[in-house]
């Protein structure tokens, strides 16, 4: 299972291209692997099939070279097919790649989602996937016009026009794809790509991703957290500190959250850019994405997680104060699902959630929602709603 996560099957049939699609898509999320397990086994004979082709093809120098429609058999066999499912392929991989490009230059690299490195850095990605793509199946793609195309296409739609991500990384990638097809040819299996190519591809994605988890796990762990009682001395700790105090220290946490004391938290500096832009609340409906600019949650999943994981401390410590019923991870979960449902900001305080939780009782009640038992929902908020008064 774990090798076909990384293309171990493609690798040993030296499909290079394609294994590296699925080490930079975990088996194209494990999707790819289910398919490979039913249709491998035909994907082996195309492959014979082509290599006797390719073995029946050739011919001595001297032969009479053979035409057809007054144009060289030998050019003919060059022409590849594309069809409309390699085109959504080729178009939701290089925005995938672009998604993570984007990922690694506003979480880690702080860059300003509008600006030229943040630009090229997006059309390097789209161009990596819509040639990977584009060079399975031996085929292969001229890489300077796609890149010249998806370069083009994310300044004009981001730099000019200022549109939102997906509006830039879906069109770019299409139009790419595009153009790339129409250098399209068939690559002799000599001239294919080899072990150095993936190794190179796969360092570099690797890179990639462990710069996003370098950058938000030093966004999560500097993030600076406040706990103060009205009237009294307020406390600041960083979040690295508290979780480095509940392996070594546990006592010094407990005196930090004793008492249950108001939280706050550093606000995230933002450029400019991502200040005026809309941000996208996670409870809004999935299609929404396309309208709005990506560039707000960055900060809001990292804060959600930054938050979840003080939420897990405060919960330990009204276990140890015994003031709380359920498990410290249960409660921190449960409180974390209310902020999604309710729609508020990832720092919302406890007083906050509970007169939402007061509010949406309420409202049920005028709508006698509640003779309904399998609302599922309504079951899960009234539960989390309980936990959450512990």
């Amino acid at each position: 299972m774990f090798g076909g996560l990384i293309g171990a099957h493609r690798l040993y049939l030296r499909q290079f291209p394609e294994a590296f699609i699925f080490f930079s898509t975990c088996g194209v999320f494990l999707l790819g692997v289910l398919y490979d397990s039913f249709f491998l086994n035909s994907e082996i004979r195309r492959i014979n099939y082509e290599l006797e082709k390719e073995v029946s093809n050739e011919e001595p120098e001297n032969s009479t070279e053979k035409y057809k429609n007054a144009k060289p058999m030998r050019l003919l066999s060059r022409i590849v097919g594309f069809s409309f499912t390699q085109f959504v392929l080729s178009t939701l991989y290089g925005t995938w790649l672009g998604l993570v490009a984007w990922t690694a230059c506003c979480i880690s690299l702080g860059l300003d989602t509008n600006g030229l490195i943040s630009i090229a850095a997006l059309s390097i990605a789209v161009t990596s996937g819509i040639y990977l793509i584009g060079n399975c199946e031996g085929q292969s793609r001229d890489l300077l016009y796609i890149w010249l195309t998806t370069c083009s296409s994310i300044f004009l739609l981001r730099r000019v026009l200022d549109y939102p991500l997906m509006k830039v990384l879906i069109p770019a990638a299409a139009m790419g794809t595009v153009i790339g097809n129409r250098t399209a040819k068939k690559r002799k299996r000599a001239n294919r790509f080899t072990w150095k190519h993936y190794a190179f591809w796969s360092s570099l994605f690797a890179m990639l991703v462990c710069v996003i988890i370098a950058g938000a796990t030093r966004n999560i762990l500097d993030t600076k957290v406040t706990a103060s009682h009205p009237g009294q001395a307020s406390f600041t700790s960083t979040v690295g500190s508290l979780l480095w105090d509940r392996i070594h220290n546990q006592a010094n946490v407990y005196q930090f959250f004793a008492d249950n004391p108001n939280i706050e938290y550093r606000t995230m500096t933002k450029t400019k850019t991502e200040q005026s832009r809309t941000k996208l609340p996670l409870s809004l409906n999935p299609l929404s994405w396309w309208q709005f600019d990506l560039a707000g949650l960055v900060p809001d999943w990292v804060a959600h997680i930054t938050v979840f994981v003080i939420d897990v401390l405060r919960a330990e410590t009204f276990e140890y104060e015994k003031k709380l019923k359920a498990q410290p991870l249960q409660w921190a979960a449960w409180r974390y699902y209310l902020r999604i449902v309710f729609g508020t900001n990832a720092r919302a305080s406890d007083k906050l959630l509970l007169e939402r939780c007061a509010k949406w009782k309420i409202e049920r009640k005028k709508a006698k929602d509640q003779d309904n038992d399998k609302n599922y929902e309504m079951m899960s908020i009234e539960k989390a709603c309980q936990t959450l008064q512990r």
